[in-house]
């Protein structure tokens, strides 16, 4: 009894400092947090510091719960990254795997780590420095059965009892660990190499091993020493303790009873998801057909519209004369859309996003749009001077020998005065999903103008901040949306030059979505909007990027182009219902270098790849006045695929609903508050 409690006394003397005081979080190398564990073993500074990684059990993954189910440290290591998207899941790595969260099961895989390296041509550098061995000739598989496939990898797991029975041990290996792929004797360890982890029967003791002890490399530290994880993945998030949990400016926004945007995804007023797709009808506060699109909505399953307080290319007389006419179109509006709402249960609720204005004419009233592209000539937009705050009037030479054009307002003029009217009017109603701040505004750099893309980006980055200030300072109750197509239309930054990532231009890109992060006042933006057609991959990187930095992600427009059906082909495989439902089987090269089979769906969009909403272009219900906001190049409605497309639509929709309705209300959601 004596040598016990000593022993304890000792025991508790080692773990309290001078004092008796009990040790405090960052005092200690690993602890608890909410719905998760914090962890700072691994974060190259041997556990120094406050830095670290969580493993979270959230809504989007139940990492922590899988940590503990797996066997915690002993099986996995400590976690040495942060979560991130890779292939279109969301990873976790850990110092002996990769965790690859899969929602159809509920669990974890663990990724492919060894073949993702012999992809990246690591196999000589892994055989010499990792005592891997490559993979053997894998030829024998084509034309087997997968079962037979399975029987010859596990074939050579024949090589070494020892290893078979670890390997075997497990209650799912190939789930687990991947198929066998090469084994080879080493002298001092015998080696098997799986896809996803490497087993090793070490002949002499060492020091993580006793000589015939059979452990599982580290397959994640191997990649991450490697250098094939997101840089910004592998950076250690500073201590819970030391509130470091949230980024320094964070772009969650709730106010109780309105949509909302937590942990990269928007929610309805009850913190249900609200991953969803909507419709693009920028036209709707100023013609006939409102109450049956909301109906149409209603029955395919569509959550949000969006409309444009400018109108799109309006019939004349239709615009908006003042910000009077606008205020009192949209208000009209929207009680339309809450008394809609209020004959029909929550979950079919529609809500609504505004747009403030449009790069294309005629925008705000007043406005000066001008021929600022060397190539498109289509349409005049919005120069880069007009972003340029604190120089109200400017000139600008037009392209295509258009001459110059004098007395143009920059955004403090018209604008600003316009979005103070709108949105001060109509800061109260329980619809509205949120502003945009434009469609598809852009800087450009102009040569003829003496005006650069980084100087015309930095006038961008002014302005947004200058307006989400403005619109916060109004209205603390809704979501602020960003305006732009995609960062590289926007930076005139190309890193995919015919479509062939230059990975040597992507680290500057990865600085300008960094800047657009940290492109905050006194308040920040809330959720990154995307222009995305044809499968291009430049909003794909956005999409990326953006929501692996915890920002939701939203498509105010998707869609594919009737443009010839050679052209069809080529763009999305020629038939856009199919390119909506099922994507296109062709492979690209993703921004962290990594090699994906297939391009997604639209479905695949929203649950793999972590998008928060979606709509397609052009789509008003067919009744009223429905051609005024048709696109029959782009959009759905009158032209000749618009049945399949509404039917592929509808699915897509239906499938949405059924899992936010499964998913309930988020505690993540519920828990957050903006002050």
């Amino acid at each position: 009894m004596w040598r016990a409690g000593l022993l304890l006394a000792v025991v508790l003397a080692l773990l309290l400092p001078t004092g008796g005081t009990p040790l405090a979080a960052d005092d200690l190398l690993d602890f608890d947090i909410p719905n998760g564990h914090f962890f700072k073993q691994a974060n190259g500074m041997g556990g120094a510091g406050s830095a670290g990684y969580s493993v979270l059990d959230d809504a989007e993954a139940r990492f922590w719960s899988e940590f503990k189910r797996l066997g915690g440290v002993p099986t996995v290591g400590y976690p040495v990254s942060r979560r991130f998207l890779w292939d279109g899941f969301i990873c976790q790595a850990f110092q002996k795997v990769i965790f690859q969260w899969r929602p159809e099961i509920g669990q974890v895989y663990f990724v492919n780590v060894f073949d993702r390296l012999s992809q990246a041509g690591l196999d000589a550098w892994l055989d010499s420095v990792r005592q891997t061995p490559p993979s053997f000739d894998n030829s024998p598989d084509s034309g087997l059965t997968w079962d037979r496939v399975v029987q010859r990898h596990l074939g050579l797991l024949d090589s070494n009892s020892t290893i078979k029975a670890s390997y075997m041990a497990d209650s799912n290996p190939i789930l687990h660990y991947g198929l066998p792929m090469s084994y080879k004797d080493y002298g001092n360890v015998f080696v098997v190499r799986a896809q996803r982890a490497v087993f090793q029967q070490w002949k002499e003791d060492v020091p993580w091993a006793k000589a015939g002890e059979v452990v599982v490399a580290n397959g994640g530290d191997v990649a991450k020493e490697a250098g094939v994880l997101p840089a910004q993945a592998v950076t250690p998030e500073a201590s819970p303790s030391q509130g470091g949990q949230a980024p320094a400016r964070d772009h969650d926004w709730r106010r109780l009873g309105f949509i909302s945007a937590v942990d990269g995804q928007l929610y309805d007023p009850g913190c249900v998801p609200l991953r969803s797709a909507g419709t693009n009808v920028p036209n709707l506060a100023y013609r006939s057909g409102l109450e049956g699109h909301l109906e149409w909505m209603r029955q395919h399953r569509l959550r949000w519209l969006r409309v444009f307080a400018t109108g799109h290319a309006p019939k004349p007389g239709r615009a908006p004369r003042d910000s009077g006419a606008a205020v009192r179109a949209l208000r009209s509006l929207l009680s339309s859309v809450e008394a809609f709402n209020a004959r029909h249960a929550s979950s079919e609720s529609i809500y609504v996003l505004v747009s403030l204005t449009d790069y294309y004419p005629p925008g705000v009233p007043g406005e000066g749009h001008v021929f600022d592209h060397p190539t498109f000539q289509e349409s005049p937009v919005l120069p880069a001077p007009w972003y340029r705050a604190g120089v109200p009037w400017f000139s600008f030479e037009q392209e295509h020998g258009r001459g110059w054009v004098y007395g143009l307002p920059n955004y403090e003029v018209n604008y600003k005065p316009w979005v103070h009217d709108i949105v001060s009017s109509l800061a109260d109603s329980r619809t509205l999903m949120g502003w945009q701040l434009g469609n598809e505004l852009k800087a450009r750099g102009s040569t003829r103008n003496g005006i650069s893309s980084p100087q015309a980006y930095d006038w961008y980055l002014a302005f947004t901040k200058d307006m989400v200030d403005t619109i916060r300072s109004l209205d603390r109750n809704h979501l602020i949306f960003t305006g732009a197509q995609y960062l590289a239309e926007l930076t005139d930054w190309e890193y995919r030059p015919q479509d062939a990532l230059a990975a040597d231009r992507v680290p500057e890109y990865e600085r300008l979505a960094l800047r657009m992060l940290n492109a905050c006042g006194e308040y920040c933006w809330n959720v990154w909007s995307l222009t995305a057609y044809d499968f291009n991959l430049y909003p794909l990187d956005d999409l990326a990027w953006f929501s692996q930095a915890g920002v939701p992600v939203v498509a105010t427009e998707y869609g594919f182009t009737l443009n010839g059906a050679e052209e069809m082909r080529r763009r999305f495989g020629g038939d856009r219902a199919v390119a909506v439902r099922s994507g296109l089987d062709r492979a690209w090269v993703a921004l962290d270098g990594s090699t994906q089979a297939r391009l997604p769906s639209a479905a695949e969009l929203m649950t793999s790849w972590r998008m928060a909403a979606i709509a397609p272009w052009g789509s008003p219900a067919p009744e009223g006045e429905w051609e005024l906001d048709a696109d029959g190049n782009r959009g759905i409605t009158g032209t000749a695929d618009a049945g399949a497309l509404w039917a592929a639509w509808g699915e897509v929709g239906s499938s949405l609903e059924s899992a936010n309705r499964e998913a309930g209300s988020s505690a993540a959601c519920l828990g957050f508050q903006s002050p």
